[in-house]
Order: structure tokens, then sequence, then C-alpha cells
């Protein structure tokens, strides 16, 4: 990915924060701490995910799989 891309993403989640933050709070009177924290769950959650996936692509304990693998092909 490139920088300018991950900037905008950056920007794109921490809208998407700031306005799941403001529904939940109003739409379902939660308080904002309990939001604020479900959200840091979550977050942890896809940032966990994330690297995962970045740590096998990259990884050399994990085989490659072939284009005809992923493809699903039986041999």
């Amino acid at each position: 990915m490139g920088f300018r891309h991950e900037e905008s993403l950056i920007r794109e989640l921490e809208f998407l924060r700031k306005a799941s933050t403001r529904f939940l709070t109003q739409q379902y009177g939660l308080p904002r701490y309990i939001v604020e924290h479900r959200l840091n769950k979550t977050q942890l959650l896809f940032n966990l995910l994330r690297d995962y996936a970045r740590w096998l692509r990259s990884s050399d304990e994990y085989p490659r799989l072939s284009s005809r693998d992923e493809e699903g092909s039986t041999g």
C-alpha cells in the first residue's frame, strides 16, 4: 500500500470512529466511555488480523500457494 492510500484510510477510519461514537451515544444512550472501549477492542482485533495476514504473506514458514492451488484445481 502506498503512503497516500494509508493516510486516506486513516482519515476514513477516524471519521467512521467519530460517526459511530456519535450514533451509539445519541441513538442508544450508551455512555461515551463504553462506546470508546468497545471501539478500541474492535480496532485492536482488526489490527491483529491485519498484522497476522501481513506476517503470513511475508513468512517463510508457510509454503506459498501456486496459482493452481489458489484456484482450487485438483490434480
